[in-house]
Parts: structure tokens; sequence; C-alpha cells
């Protein structure tokens, strides 16, 4: 995606870019980075497969990686992140001075 594409979306929180009956699927441009964002609504196996899918397409078709925004302490959060191979970067404190720590998951 072009520089001028993206300078557009700054500003603008979670935009839905999957959406399914069983899940929301969204992206959030900040800090140069795009983060993903997941509203689920009904887990079984075949969803868990279904975002693993979209998110490879997510990957794929923004030509870098995904970052994730994870609040410590929060385990099922945590798992998540895990199993769709998101992998720890960096912590930071935002804007209300909490620590959040930021995953990214880079597919090849």
């Amino acid at each position: 995606m072009t520089e001028d594409y993206w300078a557009k979306l700054e500003g603008i929180w979670k935009v839905p870019v999957v959406i399914r009956p069983e899940f929301i699927g969204y992206l959030e441009r900040a800090n140069d980075r795009v983060y993903v964002h997941c509203d689920v609504f009904k887990w079984n196996r075949t969803v868990k497969e279904e975002i693993e899918f979209y998110l490879q397409i997510l990957v794929k078709l923004q030509d870098g990686p995904l970052y994730a925004e994870h609040n410590v302490g929060d385990t099922k959060h945590l798992k998540w992140l895990k199993m769709y191979k998101f992998e720890f970067l960096e912590s930071q404190i935002n804007s209300e001075g909490l620590v959040k720590q930021v995953y990214i998951r880079k597919d090849q």
C-alpha cells in the first residue's frame, strides 16, 4: 500500500476489514505500524482456522508485519497471540502511563 493511502488512515481507529458472523477483524494504523484487533463472537476449530487464514492474507496484502498491543497480565489474550504466531517485540508506556507490550507477526 502507498504512503498516501496510510496517511489518509492515520488517526482512524479500528477499521473493520474482515466481517464474519463469528468474528470481526480490524486494522488500526498508529505510529507507522498496522495493529490488528479481533472481536470473536463464537469460538470453535473452524473459526480458529478462519482467523489464521485471514491473518495470513492481511500480512500479505499490506506487505509487512502486523502488530498487536497486549495488556500485561491478560493470560487469555497472551495465549491467543502465541497461538497465532505473534512474538514479543517490546514494552511501551502508553498515553495513560500504563505499560503495554507490543507483539509482532511476520509471515515469510
